[in-house]
């Protein structure tokens, strides 16, 4: 199959860039060797992250499986 995207990465950054090339019609693939939603998901699944806007605080893995679903849902 051929993509308009492909985005090697798959933690906060590269679904950040797949929801961006969604929003605009692209055909992307995101690639990931371990767990959609990168270091956060993986490395940090139950520390808090603070400050993230819209939330005081959330688990590292929470928020990286609410990228992943944002990704998936574009």
């Amino acid at each position: 199959m051929v993509y308009d995207v492909i985005v090697v990465g798959g933690g906060p950054a590269g679904l950040t860039a797949g929801v961006y090339a969604r929003t605009r019609k692209l055909s992307t693939l995101i690639l990931e060797a371990q767990a959609v939603g990168g270091q956060l998901e993986w490395l940090y699944p139950t520390k808090s992250v603070y400050d993230y806007p819209s939330y005081i605080a959330i688990e590292g893995g929470e928020l990286g499986q609410l990228f992943a679903l944002h990704a998936r849902e574009s």
